[in-house]
């Protein structure tokens, strides 16, 4: 299979250096990164909907940094908001986040 321009995870554009991210958004010991719409929130998790149609859980344990164009909290993530989330997938397929970055970004090919 050839590769595929923007490396692995596709293209991800939008404002800033990296798709909105800062050009050291996350290095690759901090897990893979998923991106799409939050469809659900509770205290603990946000489940996000993928390009393809599917869903991922993503944890929130207390160090997880909320990162949007200005300082970000939980209270951010909202239903609708995309999101880019980078973290550890766990041996039940949800994730646990170490970053997740609110805001304008194109995701083409990501969660592939």
């Amino acid at each position: 299979m050839a590769a595929r321009p923007g490396g692995q995870f596709g293209d991800m554009r939008g404002p800033g250096s990296a798709g909105g991210l800062p050009r050291r958004a996350f290095s690759p010991d901090q897990g893979r990164p998923v991106a799409g719409e939050i469809i659900e929130k509770d205290e603990k998790s946000i489940t996000i909907k993928l390009q393809d149609g599917s869903s991922k859980i993503v944890m929130l344990p207390g160090n997880t940094e909320i990162r949007k164009v200005t300082a970000g909290s939980r209270n951010d993530l909202k239903q609708g908001e995309r999101v880019f989330v980078v973290g550890k997938e766990n041996s039940d397929g949800s994730v646990t986040a170490s970053i997740v970055q609110i805001g304008p970004f194109r995701v083409s090919s990501m969660n592939r």
